[in-house]
């Protein structure tokens, strides 16, 4: 009753699903591994902020910038009417922003938290009571 051999026909036909059925599997797989890795990259941009920082002032700043939830705390020096693009993962950070000049006095540094939403762009103008009105050229210029 099962010792009979199956047919050239049916035998090919076998490989042939099985053939398919493992292309199928394989083409499901690459395409999950090729949408997975595009989402994270979309996603990962989507996890930043842009934030611009203005030197409008005639001195130099030192600005800190430090994520709240504990990490690498990030140091700026902008020279005298520069500007500095930055891209920030979202999220809340704690500022630090000190005028650079001879004799620095507790009144020269200020402290403040942010919250940079994801997608979004900031600007943020360093001024003094003194600062020109003009804008300052890229710091990569």
């Amino acid at each position: 009753m099962f010792n009979r051999a199956p047919s050239p026909g049916r035998l090919t036909l076998a490989l042939l699903c099985l053939a398919g059925l493992v292309g199928l599997f394989l083409a499901v797989r690459c395409k999950q591994s090729v949408s997975s890795s595009a989402t994270s990259a979309s996603t990962s941009s989507k996890q930043t902020a842009h934030l611009n920082v203005l030197n409008v002032s005639d001195c130099e700043w030192l600005v800190v910038i430090t994520p709240s939830s504990g990490g690498e705390a990030h140091k700026y020096k902008l020279p005298l009417a520069m500007s500095l693009d930055l891209e920030l993962t979202a999220g809340d950070y704690e500022v630090e922003q000190t005028m650079v000049i001879a004799n620095p006095g507790p009144d020269m540094t200020r402290r403040f938290t942010m919250h940079l939403a994801a997608g979004e762009n900031y600007r943020w103008r360093l001024v003094t009571l003194l600062s020109s009105t003009s804008e300052p050229k890229d710091s990569h210029e």
